[in-house]
């Protein structure tokens, strides 16, 4: 499998009090998912390795949001084309946030990508993926998940926050989906 770790946040009151899985198996990895709840288990993280990574969060009334990442720079975001762009909110990584709808896909999809990047550590191609151009341009139009540090504790990174670790930054959006640099690690 390319899957080396599963992540998944459970949260009590403001505390991630969330488990780190090595060397999951399918079975484990599809129950995560399939007990998201958009309450209080939020996000699951399969990873890779440092930069290879796929998150799938919310789960509330069936709906998820999941990306991927080969270089922790670039994320791909999982979209169902039959949906509109009108704002949803939904739970993920503990807080809550505003997705087009394209993105809340339904668990179907949702469990078939996290089942190709598994087992190979691709895309699925049938399913429709995206670029998350947004983040990079300094907008946000949807939150890419950082991996949490597998030395850590998987509560050490808040879901709002993305960590360049090639330049030990860490950055956070505002209100107004200004990119905000939190702390220089030099």
């Amino acid at each position: 499998m390319f899957v080396l770790d599963l992540s998944v946040e459970k949260w009590v009151g403001n505390r991630n009090e969330g488990d780190l899985i090595e060397n999951p198996s399918w079975h484990q990895i599809e129950a995560a998912i399939r007990e998201l709840d958009g309450k209080s288990k939020t996000l699951v993280t399969l990873g890779a390795d440092d930069e290879a990574y796929m998150s799938v969060g919310g789960g509330e009334l069936g709906k998820y949001v999941v990306n991927v990442t080969f270089d922790n720079i670039n994320f791909h975001i999982l979209v169902d084309l039959s949906k509109s762009d009108e704002i949803e909110k939904l739970v993920v990584g503990g807080q809550e946030g505003n997705y087009p709808a394209k993105m809340c896909v339904d668990l179907l999809p949702c469990l078939l990508a996290a089942r190709t990047f598994t087992e190979s550590g691709k895309l699925d191609s049938l399913l429709c993926w995206e670029e998350d151009k947004y983040a990079r341009n300094g907008m946000i139009k949807a939150i890419a998940f950082p991996k949490p540090n597998t030395k850590r504790n998987a509560s050490a990174y808040n879901s709002t926050t993305l960590h360049d670790r090639k330049i030990k930054q860490s950055y956070y959006f505002d209100i107004d989906c200004n990119l905000v640099l939190i702390h220089d690690k030099h």
